[in-house]
């Protein structure tokens, strides 16, 4: 899925058909949250090529979950700068 920088709205999602129930595969090296108190990045993981499941899209980020790891929020300007390639597994 390839995506130009530009307005960003739920229509990169729709055009890559991503919907509630789907499995897509997930590429991305390293993913993290960040401590709100201290800004420190905390529960990095490699999950580069793993399957997950869409819990839910909204208007701005996705809810993906992968099996024995947990569930990530992922936000349309994280696809938009590279840092989340999700596709629809055929």
């Amino acid at each position: 899925m390839f995506i130009k920088k530009k307005r960003i709205t739920i229509d990169v999602f729709d055009e890559a058909k991503i919907h509630s129930g789907d499995v897509v595969s997930v590429k991305h090296a390293i993913s993290f949250s960040t401590d709100p108190e201290t800004n420190e990045p905390y529960g990095v993981y490699d999950i580069d090529g793993y399957s997950a499941n869409v819990e839910l899209v909204y208007s701005d980020h996705i809810q993906i979950y992968i099996s024995g790891i947990g569930g990530f929020t992922i936000y349309i300007d994280d696809v938009v700068d590279g840092w989340w390639v999700i596709e629809p597994v055929k």
